[in-house]
């Protein structure tokens, strides 16, 4: 019984760490998995939520144009008798006195944007315009134009070959250097007409802008007019809105997409790794049922004869005496003695006592 206690104590202690350890392994293994993907979520979104808020001007780029650099020319109205000049030609400060007879009077600064190689500037890339000015006068707006050459509408003959991109800006925007969006230009409908445009190029364009020209408004005109243009800046976005949100979608998927995968790919292996473990805890236990059955065999038989022991005899009868009060089924006991059977060992030896128990017993 003692080796059969001390036999049974060691397989389970042998059994039960390697499942406790199995078990820890894949926590901390499932743990660690669930803290990574946490991590990347939760910097994920604080990346997402910085780029959101970011202050505009971090991620955005801009172009300073100072007049004094480019050549520049005033005129008036062909038809009408206003008068322009220059008052600081250095600094582009011009005068303007309008014609108060003449209804389509105006005056104009126009800035020469050609480079050595003949080409304009491409505004394109800018979506908000600032003009810092000063203006002296009781007009209420100015006319700006950015004219952009096309091959399409090129022609050499022609002094009106570009595209006339027109804004009425109104006078505080210059004085308070405000900026305004690029897309409050249009093309201007007197050009449109002159030039027979058809609709699908009558939208304004800022590729290739050669002339920049300032007028004095449209409305309200002041008689007296003094203009100077210190400089002038466009700003634009290094990405749009539209492709900034869709990039931090196609990233928000990605990374979702990828978790899951990963996290599929972790529960397949700790699926299989558990189903391993738990076939060698089977086989464990089905040979430890072995032994237990073996080890009771042993305990209730003798192991000379293979006969019942006193504890064999005593559970046999135990459970006669139940099926007889549960069952009513019968059960008898027959003993048997042995005569002299010492003088058997004390003639022949106790292995000859033995063979005769055996040969008895069977």
């Amino acid at each position: 019984m003692a080796g059969w206690g001390g036999l049974c104590s060691l397989d389970f202690s042998l059994v039960a760490p390697i499942e406790v350890e199995n078990m820890s392994i894949s926590k901390n293994a499932m743990f660690k998995s669930i803290r990574s993907s946490d991590l990347v979520l939760i910097l994920l979104a604080a990346l997402s939520l910085a780029i959101l808020f970011l202050p505009k001007g971090w991620l955005t780029y801009s172009f300073e144009l100072d007049p004094t650099k480019y050549p520049a020319n005033i005129t008036s109205e062909a038809n009408g008798a206003s008068q322009v000049r220059w008052l600081d030609k250095e600094k582009q400060i011009w005068h303007c006195d309008l014609d108060e007879h003449y209804k389509s009077a105006y005056c104009s600064l126009t800035i020469n944007l050609l480079n050595e190689r003949w080409q304009g500037i491409d505004f394109s890339r800018f979506n908000r315009m600032t003009i810092d000015a000063d203006y002296q006068g009781s007009s209420k707006t100015v006319r700006v134009y950015l004219r952009n050459r096309h091959p399409r509408n090129f022609s050499s003959c022609d002094e009106m070959f570009t595209k006339y991109n027109l804004v009425e800006v109104p006078v505080e925007y210059l004085t308070e250097a405000k900026p305004f969006e690029m897309a409050s230009f249009g093309v201007a409908d007197w050009w449109l007409a002159l030039k027979n445009i058809p609709l699908e190029y009558a939208h304004p364009e800022f590729k290739n802008v050669v002339f920049l020209e300032i007028q004095t408004g449209s409305f309200h005109k002041s008689m007296s007019n003094t203009i100077h243009i210190k400089k002038i800046t466009w700003e634009g976005q290094l990405v749009s809105d539209e492709i900034l949100y869709r990039v931090l979608a196609a990233v928000w998927g990605l990374t979702i997409l990828g978790l899951l995968v990963v996290r599929m790919f972790q529960l397949n292996r700790d699926i299989k790794l558990n189903t391993r473990h738990q076939n060698e805890l089977i086989s464990i236990n089905k040979l430890l049922n072995l032994q237990h059955k073996q080890f009771e065999e042993l305990a209730q038989t003798d192991a000379l004869t293979g006969l019942l022991n006193r504890i064999g005899i005593r559970d046999s009868l135990l459970a006669g005496v139940h099926n007889w009060n549960e069952k009513n089924e019968p059960f008898s006991v027959i003993i048997m003695d042995l005569d002299n059977f010492k003088n058997i060992n004390d003639e022949f030896g106790h292995d000859v006592g033995d063979d005769v128990l055996v040969a008895l017993a069977n």
